[in-house]
């Protein structure tokens, strides 16, 4: 299984639209990333986000590029501020590859979670619109990141 963690892309400032839904560079970024992706293969089976609008907004690109529409789903847990082990629980219980689309500081620390056990070691930290994959079939214990893609790397 395949586990994808995307942070939303480059959002609209707080003071131009309070609910800071993604910009037009924003949208153009995650574009790519999702037809990047999709030429290299990659396929999704469920898609969640934190329920802000700018991570929804990345969510259903991702959804709509890689896997359907109708798998998008709002999952308690993703705040900025929540603690990254309720939603590593939840992680715990997929069965088929699923991006999960949210915000820092949480998924710094929920990929520090995964993959060393401690979410405040501090590990990466996803620069907007990036994604990071990672694996658990043969890791007994955890998570191993496979790779990490930014909006930078592909134009």
């Amino acid at each position: 299984m395949k586990l994808y963690i995307a942070r939303h892309g480059h959002a609209v400032s707080n003071a131009e639209n309070p609910s800071r839904p993604l910009s037009a560079v924003g949208t153009a970024e995650i574009e790519r990333m999702a037809a990047f992706m999709a030429d290299a293969g990659v396929r999704l089976h469920r898609v969640v986000h934190s329920g802000k609008t700018r991570a929804m907004q990345t969510a259903t690109i991702y959804a709509r590029v890689l896997g359907k529409a109708e798998k998008i789903e709002k999952l308690d847990g993703l705040k900025p501020e929540d603690d990254p082990a309720v939603t590593a629980r939840v992680i715990q219980e997929l069965s088929s590859d699923t991006l999960i689309a949210g915000h820092l500081p949480h998924l710094d620390r929920l990929l520090a979670l995964l993959a060393t056990g401690n979410s405040e070691l501090p590990l990466l930290s996803l620069p907007t619109g990036a994604v990071v994959c990672l694996e658990r079939e043969g890791y007994r214990d955890g998570w191993q990141i496979t790779w990490m893609l930014e909006p930078s790397l592909i134009g």
